[in-house]
């Protein structure tokens, strides 16, 4: 019996030793919560050479792996509490502990306002810095100003907080040789514009 006891815990120890150390640093990226997504990102393990994938957990709950230390969550419900956490996967299909939780909370689903309704035009002539700056200023909190499909043309804009400057697949929003967004408005959209690049790389 104690023969018994003893190779159960020397088996236990290997396993222990054997497992792969956990993702560090877990955190939501700056200003990519909206009502349906968000972005998170985290460090590789201290020890990663054989590291080849990571697991995400949601509300305890396997939703994706990635090879990569970045992760985008869709089909997320709007103004819920969720926790998310990942595990790293090694060759040998070990699974490490898991990293630290992270809690947020989606965005409220806000007005959405189409650029086209207060005159701008994505002919790729009109300069439409007028008319996207007055759907700018009506912008709810938790509202989307939307660039639909077309080229439209713009001078600077000033964004604001708690808004979503949203550009469909085929729209494009296109500068006039001038700034298009000030910089103090726009501090969490140079974020996202920032993360977005990174994350292209």
């Amino acid at each position: 019996m104690r023969r018994i006891l003893f190779l159960l815990m020397v088996l236990i120890s290997a396993q222990v030793l054997a497992a792969p150390a956990k993702p560090i640093n877990l955190m939501i990226a700056a200003g990519t919560i909206s009502a349906k997504s968000v972005t998170e990102v985290w460090d590789k393990p201290e020890v990663y050479k054989d590291i080849i994938r990571y697991h995400l957990y949601l509300n305890g709950k396997q939703i994706g792996t990635t090879n990569k230390c970045n992760f985008k969550l869709d089909d997320l419900h709007p103004a819920s509490n969720y926790k998310l956490t990942i595990k790293a996967e090694d060759k040998t299909g070990a699974l490490s502990a898991a990293s630290n939780r992270v809690k947020f909370t989606t965005q409220k689903v806000g007005k959405i306002l189409n650029i086209v309704d207060f005159g701008a035009k994505g002919d790729n002539v009109t300069l439409n810095t007028k008319a996207i700056q007055k759907a700018i200023d009506a912008c709810p909190v938790f509202g989307t100003v939307l660039i639909p499909k077309g080229t439209f043309v713009s001078g600077a804009l000033f964004l604001k907080s708690n808004m979503t400057l949203k550009i469909e697949k085929e729209g494009e929003l296109k500068g006039s040789g001038h700034c298009l967004f000030s910089w103090v408005e726009t501090t969490a959209f140079r974020r996202r514009l920032k993360l977005k690049n990174w994350l292209e790389k």
